[in-house]
């Protein structure tokens, strides 16, 4: 009897220290390692020109996304857009 009391109190302590582990883990890992402070807003640049974006980036799943045309037309493309336009 005295046998059995010993062994359940040290499955009692194992479970309980595997338990406090994995909590440990879930919190460690969940916690991203990158903060929004830490990021600097995205500039583009074109020969040595910095450009005035019109509409601010984005960052998407790690990727800062910039629009285009800004920079199609410091690279000198004119971009013209006509919706519902017939070709």
């Amino acid at each position: 009897m005295l046998f059995s009391k010993s062994r359940k109190r040290n499955k009692r302590k194992i479970m309980f220290g595997t338990l406090c582990l994995m909590v440990g883990m879930m919190v460690l890992f969940s916690q991203s390692s990158a903060k929004a402070d830490d990021f600097q807003e995205a500039r583009v640049t074109v020969d040595n020109t910095e450009l005035a974006l019109e509409v601010p980036p984005i960052n998407y799943q790690g990727a800062e996304m910039v629009t285009m045309r800004s920079i199609f037309e410091a690279l000198g493309n004119n971009i013209t857009l006509s919706w519902g336009a017939k070709r």
